[in-house]
C-alpha cells in the first residue's frame, strides 16, 4: 500500500515530513529561537515574526539520504537566521546597494504567493515568468520587498541588478548529445545562473554563437540554464523535444525551481511548450515568431 503523501509538500510521504518538521524545531530551538508551524505545515514562523517556507530545504532532504538531512536543515536555517543580522536595505546608502543587487526570475505562480504581495512589483518578462530583484549577501539572498523597490530609483536598481546578473560565474557547460538533439546546461554555484534567462545576449560568443534564428532556452532552477542555437528544422524540434522533457524534470528535482517550459529567445522571449497537468503531455507552440522561424527553416 502506497504510503500517505504529505498535504503541504507531497513529493515527501507524511512521515519524513515531520521528520523534517521535527529536525526544524529542534535546530531553531538549539539557537533559542521560538517557533511554530502554520496550522498546514507548510511555513514555520518565529518568534520575531519572520516565516519562512521549506520549498527549497524539502528539495534539498528529496535529494540527499535521511542521514544527511540533520546537517542539511541546521544550515539552512543557520542561514535563514544570519540574514537578520546583515545590513538592512534601508540603512544601505544607494551606491552599496547597486552593488550587491541581482535581478533573479521566478515563475508567475511563486510571485502571485509571495506572502503579503511583497514581490508585486514583480516584472513579467514573458508568460509564466517574472523578474523581481534581490539583495545578494556572502551567504543568503535575501529579496527585496515592494515598498523597499518603491522608496529607491527602481528604473536603476533593475538595471544595476541585470548587470550584476550577468556577471555571476558559470562553473560548468554539460553538451549533451541523444541522436539529432544537441544543447547545453550552464551550471553553476551562483544561484543566478538560471536568471541568465533575462538577457541571452550576453552568452554571446562565450558561450552561444550568433545564430538568426535565436536560441531555445530552458531555466529550470536557480543554478542552471538550458540553451539550444537554433540553425535547422530538424535539430530545434529534436533538442526542443529533449530539452523539454528534462527541463520539467530539472525543475522539479531541484532547489530554487524556476519553470518547466522551454522559451524561444530572438530578442524576446516567447513561451514555446505547455505542460498538462491533468496528463503530463508536453505540447509545442509552434506559433508567432517561433512558427515563423520554423517555416522559414522548412522552405
Amino acid at each position: 500500500m502506497a504510503e500517505d503523501r504529505d498535504d503541504a509538500y507531497p513529493a515527501m510521504t507524511a512521515d519524513e515530513m515531520a521528520h523534517i518538521r521535527r529536525l526544524t524545531l529542534e535546530v531553531l530551538a538549539a539557537r533559542r529561537v521560538e517557533a511554530v508551524f502554520d496550522a498546514d505545515g507548510a511555513t514555520v514562523k518565529v518568534s520575531d515574526g519572520s516565516s519562512y517556507g521549506l520549498d527549497n530545504l524539502v528539495r534539498s532532504c528529496r535529494n540527499a539520504g535521511q542521514q544527511d538531512w540533520p546537517a542539511l536543515v541546521d544550515k539552512h536555517f543557520a542561514d535563514m537566521l544570519a540574514a537578520r543580522d546583515r545590513p538592512r536595505v534601508e540603512d544601505m546608502d544607494f551606491s552599496e546597494l547597486l552593488e550587491r543587487v541581482r535581478a533573479r526570475v521566478l515563475s508567475a505562480e511563486q510571485v502571485e504567493s509571495s506572502p503579503g504581495d511583497m514581490l508585486s512589483y514583480g516584472w513579467p518578462v514573458a508568460d509564466g515568468l517574472t523578474e523581481v530583484l534581490c539583495i545578494d549577501y556572502p551567504d543568503v539572498v535575501a529579496y527585496l520587498n515592494t515598498d523597499q523597490v518603491s522608496a529607491r530609483d527602481a528604473g536603476r536598481l533593475r538595471e544595476a541588478g541585470r548587470c550584476n546578473t550577468v556577471a555571476e560565474p558559470i562553473d560548468e557547460v554539460i553538451r549533451r548529445s541523444d541522436d539529432d538533439a544537441e544543447f547545453s546546461i550552464l551550471a553553476g554555484e551562483s544561484v543566478f545562473v538560471g536568471s541568465k534567462i533575462l538577457d541571452i545576449g550576453a552568452l554571446v560568443p562565450d558561450y552561444l554563437p550568433v545564430t538568426p534564428h535565436g536560441v531555445i532556452v530552458g531555466a529550470p532552477s536557480r543554478n542552471l540554464l538550458m540553451v539550444h542555437p537554433i540553425h535547422a528544422a530538424g535539430p530545434v524540434l529534436a533538442a526542443v523535444n529533449a530539452m523539454a522533457h528534462l527541463c520539467q524534470t530539472l525543475s522539479a528535482g531541484n532547489p530554487g525551481p524556476i519553470s518547466g517550459d522551454l522559451y524561444h529567445w530572438n530578442g524576446d522571449l516567447q513561451r514555446i511548450t505547455s505542460l498538462d497537468p491533468q496528463t503530463r503531455t508536453i505540447s509545442v507552440l509552434a506559433q508567432g515568431a517561433f512558427g515563423d522561424v520554423l517555416t522559414a527553416l522548412t522552405r
